[in-house]
């Protein structure tokens, strides 16, 4: 074992990570700065932090000194110190996710040292916070599009459940606890969070005694009239919270509590523009609208010949069959080639016309896969509707169909073809589907490469 410290850390790990522990320790020391400032904690004890390569020993240590640790974890922490499980095992890669994880618990140990006699502090604030001070989350605070997608996938998605405060209070991994396989609890504290950070007042300029005035019923993210009627009656356009009392006053925290998943669901369907389509296929007006609610609504999934579902790739090849729009519209599920289905057909009721593409690859072993997506026309406008393995990827709008080949041109290679149809039929197998394009139209390429040697 190898090891370093300083003032605020001593971090220990197995031989290999000997050229890594100063670059370690100095990141967790800035982000340490960071948890303290926000904490309002100037000096604290030295911490012991072991990154351990088995997730076994981590278990097993956490147990040994009664670390808080669940089966699903990759760290645990105690007032003793923090452990770490190091799941990749490229190390140079690996730093920032070990030193988010270490981060992330020593901001637990930091809030229950400091708020440990006020109140029994629910789980939601403190994981919230702790993903933010940590950077885990650093790619949505970062990307609006990245917040906006898992907002959609993980919280709004009709597969999963909008989850009531008082689960989200409580450890665990059952359907009444922040860790319940029926909603995104972890995700959904940091939205919170973030929510109530966003939204906190400035230099205190609002007191506990204000709290009517602070938690006002008026959200400008409802409606105009919402809006309207707060600055009628003088009162913050939205509501403003006083994130100090919200961590260490349990009755403020509590009327906090009574509306804020609601809140917070209405401010970032608002601030990241989640359109109706998300809510309903009946809202869908343009191609664009497609990607709300492919990202809240469809998963992916296959079905086979007696149009059962499933979401395990391993009998695919022998069981899969091409499935009808309704199905997808009844279980909400799909690959590339039933989205596509969906796509065009929605988009045609709409006034648009078009045709399914897919591409054919083939590998060195001659296994086949299959990617579908739609190409739509209206008013000269042509646009591309990527499909993912989860929805829709983006929608590319281009001024021909010459110019959308000339940007597809490079991902056509020897061992793969683009087909173009007008609909794939129902309960083909992949195999039966490789019969059907060999005998429809392929693109032609050769004549789009003559026009840029051309140009």
């Amino acid at each position: 074992m190898v090891s370093i410290t300083n003032e605020y850390f001593t971090i220990q790990a197995k031989d290999e990570y000997q050229p890594y522990l100063e670059m370690i320790l100095k990141m967790i020391t800035e982000k340490a700065e960071i948890v303290r400032k926000f904490f309002d904690v100037s000096e604290y004890r030295p911490v012991k932090v072991t990154i351990f390569e088995d997730i076994s020993d981590l278990k097993d240590e956490a147990l040994k000194t009664k670390k808080v640790y669940d089966d699903h974890c990759e760290a645990s922490f105690s007032k003793k110190g923090i452990g770490v499980f190091d799941s990749e095992k490229d190390v140079e890669n690996s730093l920032d996710k070990i030193v988010n994880k270490i981060v992330h618990q020593y901001s637990h140990i930091i809030y229950s040292t400091i708020y440990t006699d006020i109140f029994d502090r629910p789980l939601w604030l403190d994981e919230g916070i702790a993903q933010i001070l940590s950077g885990e989350r650093y790619d949505l605070q970062l990307s609006e599009a990245k917040s906006k997608k898992d907002f959609l996938r993980h919280i709004l998605n009709r597969h999963k459940e909008i989850p009531k405060i008082e689960y989200l209070c409580k450890d665990g991994n059952t359907s009444k606890t922040i860790g319940s396989p029926k909603y995104s609890g972890h995700l959904m504290s940091y939205f919170m969070v973030n929510y109530l950070l966003s939204s906190q007042v400035v230099d205190n300029e609002f007191t506990k005694d204000e709290i009517a005035l602070i938690d006002n019923k008026f959200n400008t993210y409802e409606s105009d009239l919402a809006i309207a009627k707060a600055k009628k009656n003088n009162l913050p356009v939205k509501p403003r919270y006083n994130f100090s009392l919200i961590m260490n006053d349990p009755e403020y925290r509590k009327k906090i509590e009574d509306s804020l998943v609601s809140k917070t669901i209405n401010y970032f369907g608002s601030s990241l523009k989640v359109k109706m389509s998300a809510a309903s296929i009946k809202y869908i007006r343009e191609p664009k609208d497609f990607i709300d609610y492919l990202d809240a609504n469809i998963v992916y999934g296959w079905f086979d010949e007696d149009k059962n579902v499933h979401k395990d790739d391993s009998k695919m090849m022998k069981l899969y069959r091409t499935g009808s729009t309704e199905l997808v519209n009844k279980h909400f599920v799909g690959t590339s080639i039933e989205l596509s289905k969906l796509e065009l057909e929605v988009l045609q009721s709409l006034g648009y016309s078009g045709t399914i593409h897919i591409h054919k690859k083939e590998d060195k072993e001659n296994n086949v896969s299959f990617q579908a997506f739609v190409i739509v026309e209206k008013d000269d406008r042509y646009y591309y509707l990527r499909n993912n393995r989860l929805g829709l990827d983006g929608v590319f709008e281009f001024g021909s169909y010459k110019a959308f080949l000339r940007y597809y041109l490079p991902n056509i290679k020897d061992n793969s073809t683009l087909y173009e149809v007008d609909d794939i039929p129902s309960g083909l197998s992949l195999e039966e589907l490789n019969d059907y394009l060999e005998r429809q139209e392929i693109v032609d390429f050769e004549s789009v490469q003559a026009i840029i040697k051309k140009v």
